[in-house]
Formats: structure tokens, sequence, C-alpha cells
């Protein structure tokens, strides 16, 4: 397969990803687990979105230290089965300063 995220100067850069199609079960440590293993460092945080009635919302976000590391995880895990449902993943760019010159 293709990879379909490389990085580039001529892109956004980020390093958080949107994850969604969670099934309801899935908690912070089955998303550290399964991130983890992307890139040579650690994570600096996986979590799911709950609800103020502490329900799954079916999404979550991992933030990695490095774009690399962002990458490999998009490339491995978009589509990827977890608890019966296909990983939808989004790569959150991070806002720049954009606007400096204005």
């Amino acid at each position: 397969m293709p990879n379909r995220y490389q990085s580039s100067s001529s892109s956004a850069r980020g390093k958080k990803l949107y994850i969604s199609n969670l099934h309801y079960k899935v908690d912070d440590e089955d998303m550290d687990m399964v991130f983890s293993d992307c890139g040579r460092k650690r994570l600096e945080s996986a979590r799911v979105h709950f609800d103020e009635k502490g329900r799954s919302l079916g999404t979550g976000e991992v933030i990695f230290a490095r774009e690399e590391d962002v990458v490999a995880a998009v490339n491995k895990y978009s589509g990827r089965i977890l608890d019966g449902r296909p990983l939808k993943i989004h790569l959150l760019r991070e806002e720049g300063n954009t606007n400096a010159n204005k």
C-alpha cells in the first residue's frame, strides 16, 4: 500500500490524530496500547472522548512527539479493525503562525 500521508515541507505540520468509529468499550489504555508501537518515541497522550455521564463518544485523540510517528500511525492503523470496527483516522493540523505578515 502506498504511503498516502508522507510528510512534506509544503504541507501543514501536525502531530495530533483524531480517531473516530471507536467501539464504546475502547478506553484510554487500549488507545495507548494500540498506538504506542508507532515510532521510536512514546506517545505524548492517547485518550478517548467521553460525555458528561462517562459514556464513550466513539472518538478520541492521539498526540505524538514527532511528525514521523503520526505518519506511521496513519499508515498502519487507518481502516484497521479494533474491537470489530474499522478505525477512521484524521490528521489534525497544528495552527501555525500563518497570519504573521498581516
